[in-house]
């Protein structure tokens, strides 16, 4: 009966439930909204009680598996932090406080009004002296916003200022107050007020239980991953290819319509200010224009520099080249064509009238959730389509600052005029543009000091008198340009490419041969992995210093630290499995790839006030890195199962031993993985409260989170389960484990709504290739189970 209520069998059947029950929460949320998937599920009775249920049956199975030695201390410990966690959050959502705080400029007030409309009184009054907003240059976007406040405690006898920002919170007397918004006149301030004096101490003692625990568990002599490590050490089981990229077949254009490589070079360089206040190079725009509007960065052989300034300098020319990229069959049935890119003018009749016009407007009419495919297409072909009307116009970059304008902002060469502080600046910005534009168009940009050279150097002049305060330095200019001209990222892609898949090979080959692998070559291998794990690191470190934040705030800058993350593992972990250190390349190269795919966003941008947060630099790094020892985990678990699919039935016996190393180094690799994932996901809680005032919203990203700590908890747990001690379970559980992080990472982005989406908020559609994967994968699974045991059943027979 012990054995029923407090074995493993039992938590892992209710982890389960919890599991399925939360996973489901997220799916209402979604279709039905954030208040209906709380009352159902998060904050419903029977969730209550599921949970308890877990708290108890933790706490029984510590007695039962009499778990309090001191060689075994580590795991009640862990445990007991387990059921603090839960208390904790048991107190936050029965006898904690939460609510609005509002001020306007030279108000004081002592209330604070809650969800439910109900008025909490504080024992003390805020009196908001100045609220400050601060935006990025020639921006509405804000920089920072705060507020300057002053306390006043009659029964305390205390009075004091305090300056209120994001992530700088105000703790008086219990109460805890974020700065959270802002009136629409920015003369009034909004605080998120919380007091949780018992639930959130209690939290974060788990927290730190927990934290520490895994920490020590890593290198205390005599820990199940102490014992793994040493395992390891007693055995052995590798790959080279150089790589050409395709090159294209250019196709015939007018090179009297293409502006020189010099001249555009040099344009290239000129300062803009973009939509968000950041200040780059021309070339960044112009590599950001091309990548949205065509696909890639190079037409026919002419770089974005050139392309741009051409189409400036001759627009009647380029309004007839097939530039705008159309993916959308039905558009394309539309406009009769079957190309996949069209010229500017194919959008147009021959009266000027705009052929997508009325199918446009009802798309945008339209509500979000119910847009078509179609829909979102046909907007986001329109928005290209203005783009690159305003691009053909050469009024699309604000490259002339102005000493009269609010908040250092630029402007277009159409308007700059408006804003200058005298007539000669005026006739000066009004006429410098378009006079550099016709001396492009009359050919003479190819002699040396030629008029549209002298052009543009004023223009640049210009830039550096007047718009000083806002200029980057030097430096940072040609760093951006080297950054853009390098493609660090890109190099690294095709490299990790070749060398994984010539280093696969040679694993296989070696493997089904019986033979040893070669140190040399492996050697090779590994200073060729540590020479291209650098270089990753240098574009990292690029993107650092030009944007001046730690290059983790969107899925782009996330997915490229992934990458390095795994070329790192699979360096420190390979020793002598060369499979490592290939898979670790394939799976660097897959997620550089996913990077740079259309859903990635590679522009170098600024940053909201709530992400400037030490928190959540370290929360993301760490809680990515375990993604990417997972995804090592998975492909490990991939070659096993392939191997057992498709390996000649004579080989069987020979590969056994390699697939238990193989299996060793997953388990080394999920321990480590689960508690990077466990600690970022507690370090992403605390920048919650920090920032916003809870630690735990069930949002759909923080939902998933969760899940994927339950199923590699799980996993890692398999081994106390003797049915499926067998490698080919652990295997496929590793294998399929992964899916939850898909989900957590992208899933959640794409299909969800919630609050961590990096821009790309609600109910996606589901990929029908997606759908056709999932079918597959399973099929081979299937294969893969049925064929082991099949080999086996023929081993034994043979034996015998």
């Amino acid at each position: 009966m012990n054995k029923i209520l407090w074995g493993f069998k039992t938590t892992a059947i209710l982890l389960i439930i919890f599991t399925l029950s939360v996973m489901a929460a997220t799916i209402i949320e979604s279709r039905l909204g954030t208040q209906f998937a709380f009352s159902v599920v998060y904050h419903s009775f029977w969730f209550e009680i599921l949970l308890a249920l877990l708290a108890i049956n933790v706490t029984g199975s510590m007695f039962h598996y009499h778990s309090f030695s001191m060689k075994k201390i580590s795991v009640p410990l862990f445990h007991l932090a387990f059921i603090l966690i839960i208390m904790g959050a048991f107190f936050t959502h029965h006898f904690g406080k939460d609510g609005i705080v509002s001020i306007r400029e030279g108000e004081k007030t002592n209330q604070v009004i809650h969800s439910d409309n109900k008025i909490s009184t504080l024992p003390f009054e805020i009196n908001l002296t100045d609220f400050v907003l601060e935006r990025y240059p020639g921006s509405q976007s804000p920089s920072s916003y705060s507020s300057y406040v002053k306390v006043s405690d009659s029964e305390k006898n205390q009075h004091f200022d305090y300056h209120i920002y994001m992530n700088h919170i105000l703790h008086y007397r219990g109460w805890r107050f974020f700065q959270t918004s802002y009136d629409s006149d920015e003369k009034g301030t909004i605080l998120t007020a919380t007091r949780d004096t018992i639930g959130t101490p209690l939290t974060y003692a788990g927290y730190t239980l927990a934290i520490l625990l895994m920490f020590f568990s890593l290198f205390m002599p005599g820990s199940y991953f102490r014992r793994l490590l040493s395992e390891l050490k007693k055995s052995a089981v590798i790959i080279l290819l150089i790589i050409t990229p395709l090159i294209a077949i250019s196709k015939p254009i007018d090179q009297s319509k293409v502006v020189g490589i010099k001249q555009a070079s040099d344009f290239g360089e000129l300062i803009i200010q973009d939509s968000k206040g950041r200040m780059k190079p021309m070339n960044t725009l112009n590599n950001e224009f091309m990548r949205k509007i065509y696909g890639k960065e190079t037409y026919e052989g002419l770089n974005s520099n050139q392309v741009v300034l051409s189409m400036a300098a001759y627009p009647d020319y380029w309004k007839n080249v097939p530039l705008i990229k159309v993916k959308n069959e039905e558009i394309k049935k539309f406009l009769s064509i079957e190309a996949s890119h069209i010229p500017f003018s194919a959008l147009f009749d021959k009266n000027g009238e705009y052929l997508l016009s009325e199918i446009a407007n009802r798309a945008f009419m339209s509500a979000p959730s119910t847009r078509t495919a179609t829909d979102k297409a046909l907007i986001k072909l329109d928005e290209n389509l203005n783009i690159f009307s305003h691009f053909l116009r050469g009024d699309a970059y604000a490259i002339f600052p102005s000493e009269k304008a609010d908040n250092n902002k630029w402007h277009t060469p159409t308007d700059a005029a408006l804003f200058t502080s005298n007539p000669e600046d005026s006739l000066f910005v009004a006429n410098v543009f378009n006079l550099y534009l016709l001396e492009l168009a009359e050919g003479n940009s190819n002699i040396a000091g030629n008029k549209a050279e002298k052009y543009l150097d004023a223009i640049k002049m210009y830039q550096q008198t007047i718009g000083k305060k806002v200029l980057p330095s030097q430096t940072k200019i040609k760093a951006e340009l080297f950054y853009n001209k390098a493609k660090i990222f890109n190099i690294s892609t095709y490299a990790l490419l070749g060398a994984g898949l010539s280093l696969l090979f040679f694993f296989f080959y070696t493997t089904i041969k019986g033979a040893q692998p070669s140190n040399n070559i492996l050697l090779i291998y590994k200073t060729i992995a540590a020479i291209l794990l650098a270089f990753v690191a240098s574009g990292i470190a690029l993107r650092w210093y030009i944007g001046g934040y730690i290059p983790m705030s969107n899925s782009y800058e996330v997915t490229i630290f992934i990458a390095w993350v795994s070329l790192l593992a699979g360096l420190l972990l390979c020793g002598k499995q060369p499979v490592v250190l290939a898979l670790s390349m394939i799976l660097s190269f897959a997620f550089l790839l996913v990077s740079a795919m259309n859903n990635g966003n590679p522009e170098i941008g600024t940053l909201v006030p709530v992400l400037k947060s030490y928190w959540l630099s370290i929360h993301v790094a760490v809680i990515t890195s375990s993604y990417a020892l997972f995804a090592l985990a998975m492909m490990l678990a991939l070659v096993n199962l392939s191997m057992f699919a498709f390996i000649p039935s004579k080989k069987f016996e020979g590969y056994l031993k390699t697939s238990k190393q193989i299996m060793l180094l997953e388990q080394i690799l999920i321990i480590p993985g689960l508690y990077l994932l466990t600690i970022g996901t507690i370090l992403g809680a605390i920048w919650a409260n920090e920032s916003w005032g809870r630690y735990w919203g069930w949002d759909p990203k923080e939902s998933w989170a969760l899940i994927s700590i339950i199923v590699y908890a799980l996993v890692s747990h398999l081994r106390l389960i003797p049915s499926i001690k067998d490698e080919i379970w652990f295997d496929l559980a590793v294998f399929w484990a992964f899916a939850s992080v898909v989900m957590t990472f992208w899933g959640v982005n794409y299909l969800l709504s919630g609050l961590h989406s990096y821009g790309q908020n609600g109910q996606g559609e589901i990929p029908i290739g997606l759908t056709i994967t999932l079918i597959v994968l399973i099929v081979f699974s299937v294969f893969a189970i049925v064929r082991r045991i099949h080999l086996c059943d023929s081993s034994k027979n043979t034996t015998a």
